[in-house]
């Protein structure tokens, strides 16, 4: 029976002699159960209508990335509504906007209700005034975060737990630290700089996060793992005991090992509005763990790319002088396009999408147009892998 690998509105079909890295698919519960069972009993903490009083402000600080944000906020929104009168205080702090629109996206993704209720920051890390001082590292490095975190009552982290390049893994109070420090702080910890780290230095990134997030005395979190085909789990409760909790449920769905370097990976991407992002880290990811020249296809729904960086992109003679421009200079979307431009110049990238073919061209790619060349290139191709949405995956070697 053929495997599907779909991308928003794009879905094709695998032969069945594919070579499939197991994994286990998703739950079969629905978001909403998920997400009323994690409310109902968090973890190490009691209830949260009961680690607030009336009249406290709640800060919900939201990563934007967060898949079924709708629904879960939906959900948390009536948890915090069961607080007696004279209810609460609502915020919401979200990360800086690389297109600079404030993430009117996002917001119009949120409860009509949460929308009209709470009010809204777009942290400013260059704003001197909009951040102050909360605490020192134990190896003395001073922390200065966005004012609505040292000025809440109950602070709530909502976001997506997955393995992450720059983070080790992605979720509880990483959207408070680095998301929400000013500038000087990045700078002082290294957090400005966006190329991937191995090893130490990544577990040490994630090392810095807890213990910034334990010095906050951060409260409360609601998280999401996504597994393949759908959310895998839906974890509330204490930022630590959630990712305690989390570790051994992402090692199940998202590290793969596998017998040999393979020449050729099958992958998609989660369509949406951060298309781009995910499609650039999945093919960041990739790539750290192939040889040159190997061969990369990807299925993605993606939207035309029009960003300055992109914009760049197309129209250079020099990829190369770009993509060290783009590291050194903040636009948009320079970190995906750096990206891929990195990725491109050591593997041969295929991307089956909706988009002009001049235009995946143009951005160093080259085009399928569809199921049928798609089978011809599969065809002539003894053994490839195929791992759907590897922008969450991790690879080890047997």
């Amino acid at each position: 029976m053929p495997t599907q690998l779909s991308s928003g509105a794009i879905t094709v079909e695998i032969p069945s002699d594919a070579i499939l890295t197991p994994r286990p698919q998703a739950a079969a519960a629905e978001i909403e159960q998920q997400l009323r069972e994690a409310l109902e009993n968090p973890l190490g903490l009691p209830r949260l209508n009961r680690c607030c009083v009336p009249g406290d402000r709640v800060l919900l600080v939201i990563d934007p990335q967060t898949p079924w944000l709708t629904e879960i906020l939906t959900g948390l929104l009536a948890e915090l509504k069961s607080v007696s009168e004279p209810g609460l205080s609502l915020g919401i702090l979200l990360p800086p906007d690389p297109a600079g629109n404030h993430w009117d996206a996002v917001r119009q993704q949120l409860p009509q209700e949460l929308r009209e209720s709470a009010s809204f920051v777009c942290h400013d890390p260059q704003d001197l005034a909009g951040n102050s001082y909360v605490a020192s590292t134990e190896a003395g490095q001073r922390i200065y975060l966005n004012n609505e975190i040292v000025e809440a009552d109950l602070l709530i982290t909502v976001g997506i737990l997955c393995f992450d390049q720059l983070l080790e893994i992605r979720g509880t109070t990483s959207s408070i630290f680095p998301a929400m420090a000013d500038k000087d702080t990045l700078e002082r910890t290294g957090l400005l700089d966006v190329r991937p780290a191995t090893g130490s230095r990544l577990q040490e990134r994630r090392a810095l996060i807890d213990e910034i997030g334990w010095l906050l005395g951060a409260q409360f979190t609601l998280q999401i793992i996504p597994a393949p085909g759908g959310p895998g789990a839906v974890l509330a409760g204490s930022p630590q005991d959630v990712m305690d909790t989390a570790r051994p449920l992402l090692n199940e769905f998202w590290e793969l090992r596998l017998d040999e370097q393979p020449e050729v990976i099958l992958t998609s991407v989660p369509a949406g509005q951060f298309g781009w992002t995910m499609a650039a880290r999945t093919l960041a990811c990739l790539n750290d763990m192939l040889d040159a020249d190997s061969r990369i296809i990807l299925i993605a729904d993606l939207p035309v790319p029009d960003g300055p960086a992109a914009r760049a992109l197309r129209t250079t003679q020099n990829p190369t002088e770009l993509a060290r421009q783009l590291r050194k200079e903040s636009v948009a979307d320079g970190i995906e396009i750096a990206q891929l431009i990195a990725v491109t110049q050591e593997q041969r990238v295929y991307l089956l999408s909706s988009l002009e073919a001049e235009l995946v061209e143009d951005l160093g790619l080259l085009p399928l147009s569809g199921q049928k060349e798609l089978d011809r290139l599969l065809q002539s191709i003894p053994d490839y892998v195929v791992i759907p949405d590897a922008c969450f995956a991790k690879f080890r070697f047997n």
